[in-house]
């Protein structure tokens, strides 16, 4: 048998194979740097790990009332309330984006009077170092985060550096939630009678 000259740019050409001694060499000769440069990257990492501040997340899961039986008994409490969430047709909950009756505790678990509360009971403007109660607002909204569950479950999830305060301020929020059901319902009731 006769070797055929093989074609240019063929895969089992020469010049493009590698050596695994040259390989070898090449790292022998650059292990000075190769060790250098992890060491550095070593010492940066945990340099880093170390400075950047540890945050905790707390969630507290809330089951609101069932959509049959008692959200519709305790939204027809809340009067005018009950057509936004639904309840007659659903034209204005459409519009103001309710798709169902989650959204409107979702709405109230966002709402100023909740997060004020939240604020002044666990002296937040003090722990996020603002002065007024906008900034510490808008500081508590970008540590909490509220949504609705398929399940028909809503989770507030609340990020802290500390987790006592942590878990702490995601149980206040369906504290003031029930607060606020409660005096939405007995403020209806007084102004019915």
């Amino acid at each position: 048998l006769v070797d055929a000259p093989l074609a240019s740019g063929s895969a089992l050409d020469s010049d493009d194979s590698v050596d695994l001694l040259d390989l070898a060499l090449v790292l022998a000769a650059r292990k000075r740097f190769i060790f250098l440069f992890s060491l550095i990257a070593a010492v940066l990492t945990a340099i880093i790990v170390l400075l950047v501040p540890q945050t905790y997340t707390a969630t507290a899961t809330k089951m609101p009332p069932q959509k049959e039986s008692s959200a519709s008994a305790l939204l027809g409490q809340l009067g005018g309330l009950a057509s936004l969430a639904g309840g007659g047709g659903g034209g204005a909950a459409s519009m103001l984006g309710l798709k169902n009756p989650d959204d409107l505790y979702i709405g109230f678990l966002q709402s100023e009077t909740v997060e004020d509360a939240i604020i002044w009971h666990f002296h937040l403007m003090r722990v996020y170092k603002k002065k007024r109660l906008s900034d510490a607002r808008k500081d508590l909204k970008s540590h909490t985060t509220i949504l609705a569950e398929k399940s028909s479950l809503i989770s507030i999830a609340v990020k802290d550096r500390n987790p006592k305060r942590a878990s702490a301020i995601s149980n206040a929020y369906i504290d003031e939630l029930h607060d606020l059901m409660s005096h939405l319902v007995v403020t209806e009731a007084g102004q019915r009678r």
